[in-house]
């Protein structure tokens, strides 16, 4: 079978659960929505959990991806503040454009432990990538070098999905970006310098 019936059957099926959430999506509404045959899909996988764990496999890779390109510097002219505040908007923007993953059967325990594992994997990535900028903006004198470089990457994580969540509280009449703008102000007056400060004010 072709690498591009399963590369469609793969893509196909994130949208349907994106849309409808693992359990609101069944094997035959995939095949219905490729246009292919449900015998199709069970040539390339056993199951819907195995559709739906290449499915995340798929979205891990791109994240990775996509986080190593927002943040690359090539000629070194990315200051550390500029680097941070790219990690923490995209984390932002992919749990938001993810949020199917947040919300999947809580019954189905193997599908459940799946999306646990990639979202792990996607956090130590962030976790990794902070303690690396925060150490560079130390060195360049825009966070103070108190600020904890074991605590403050692991509360990136915490403050990204923090906001998401946010987000859902009706009462809470600010729009995403606007949330994310004012969070980021309270977080930076904490952790940067007054050189950190003035460069950061400056970039809003």
């Amino acid at each position: 079978m072709s690498k591009g019936t399963k590369e469609r059957i793969i893509k196909g099926a994130g949208k349907l659960f994106y849309k409808h959430g693992y359990a609101g999506v069944r094997v035959d509404d995939i095949a219905e929505f490729i246009g292919i045959t449900k015998k199709t899909i069970y040539n390339h996988f056993p199951n819907k959990l195995a559709v739906i764990q290449a499915v995340i496999e798929m979205n891990v890779q791109n994240v990775c991806d996509r986080l190593d390109d927002i943040t690359s510097d090539e000629n070194g002219r990315v200051g550390a503040i500029d680097k941070i505040h790219r990690l923490i908007l995209f984390g932002f923007h992919e749990i938001d454009s993810n949020s199917w993953l947040f919300t999947v059967d809580k019954k189905n325990k193997h599908a459940r432990d799946l999306i646990e594992d990639s979202l792990e994997l996607i956090r130590m990535k962030i976790i990794e990538m902070a303690g690396e900028y925060l150490e560079k903006g130390i060195k360049e004198g825009m966070f103070r070098p108190d600020v904890s470089n074991e605590i403050l990457p692991y509360l990136v994580t915490i403050i990204v999905e923090g906001i998401f969540q946010l987000k859902k509280y009706p009462r809470i009449q600010v729009k995403g970006d606007e949330l994310f703008k004012e969070s980021m102000k309270m977080i930076y007056e904490g952790i940067l310098t007054s050189k950190g400060k003035k460069a950061f004010r400056e970039r809003l």
